[in-house]
């Protein structure tokens, strides 16, 4: 029986700072952890670029076994994108990354 490594949920949230944003998902991306799902969540952001995102986004690898991408319209807060986030998370384990972070590879 083959064992299957537990699902790891890296949120990043985001408003109005994009200047490091495919920094950050590269550094997940660049994870050689095989089951990974990113959460990347906009909190109403007045400068959010739909294209941009999907650019930033669209060299997902294999390890990334699911990637949900939510724009709020309007700012909600902090505390409750995070809870959007943990309640959209399928992820075993959950781990919180600033749209200005990076992991190490």
């Amino acid at each position: 029986m083959e064992y299957k490594k537990p699902l790891i949920t890296v949120n990043i949230l985001t408003y109005n700072n994009f200047d490091y944003l495919e920094e950050t998902i590269n550094s997940v991306y660049f994870q050689d952890y095989p089951n990974i799902e990113i959460i990347l969540s906009d909190d109403g952001s007045s400068n959010y670029d739909s294209d941009y995102i999907k650019k930033v986004t669209s060299k997902k690898p294999g390890n990334i076994r699911k990637l949900q991408i939510i724009h709020h319209e309007k700012n909600i807060g902090t505390v409750k994108n995070l809870n959007n986030c943990i309640r959209n998370a399928n992820g075993d384990f959950f781990i919180g990354l600033a749209s200005d972070d990076m992991f190490y590879e």
